[in-house]
């Protein structure tokens, strides 16, 4: 009963406050209006791994990544981070990152990508179904490229790595049908299965 008539107090008060009308009041609206950040930091023991507020999806059109954050070095793109922005054409990243996580850019309709030196890692899926993409830059810096990184990029049309470059995982180009050109680095030690399956397009492998 006691936490009944403390709710139904709790209730009152609010409503008497939105009632007073004023500066209370508008800064009670204002404060309920307000939208969310664009991007969410998760802090790890190599740094901070930044993604995108649930609540931008829809509408996020492009996205600068901040090298640092609260003084903190911002390494990778969460895993899951942006997939699905379904508006994201264009994301920028800082010389600072070291990995790109797992499916963190799927079903983007990103057109053009450079990846900065220093990132060693693009993990599973990071660019799959991204079916607008047409050029992606890769840093010498790079060591691995994931399972189906960019499965279904069907607008790619070439790829050069690095020779730091060692491994590329299963699948990683497969049904990138417009893909003509694959460069290989001199370090490269494993492709996977299916790494260029259903690319009917490929002319040049160097």
């Amino acid at each position: 009963m006691k936490k009944i008539k403390a709710l139904v107090c709790a209730v009152s008060a609010l409503l008497l406050f939105v009632g007073c009308g004023g500066e209370n009041s508008s800064s009670l609206e204002s404060a309920f209006s307000q939208e969310p950040p664009i991007l969410i930091y998760e802090e790890k023991a190599d740094g901070l791994y930044v993604k995108c507020e649930p609540y931008h999806k829809e509408s996020l059109t492009s996205v600068e990544i901040p090298a640092t954050y609260e003084g903190k070095p911002v390494v990778g793109i969460s895993d899951y981070g942006f997939e699905y922005c379904s508006a994201l054409k264009s994301v920028t990243f800082p010389e600072s990152l070291k990995k790109i996580g797992k499916t963190a850019f799927f079903n983007c309709p990103l057109e053009s990508v450079v990846v900065p030196e220093g990132v060693i890692e693009i993990d599973a899926s990071a660019f799959s179904w991204c079916n607008q993409l047409t050029q992606i830059t890769l840093p010498q810096s790079l060591q691995t490229v994931g399972k189906r990184a960019f499965w279904y990029c069907t607008a790619l049309t070439e790829i050069e790595f690095g020779d730091s470059v060692t491994s590329i995982g299963e699948e990683a180009f497969c049904h990138c049908g417009e893909l003509n050109s694959v460069t290989l680095g001199a370090g490269l030690e494993r492709i996977g299965t299916d790494a260029f399956a259903s690319v009917e397009g490929l002319e040049t492998v160097e």
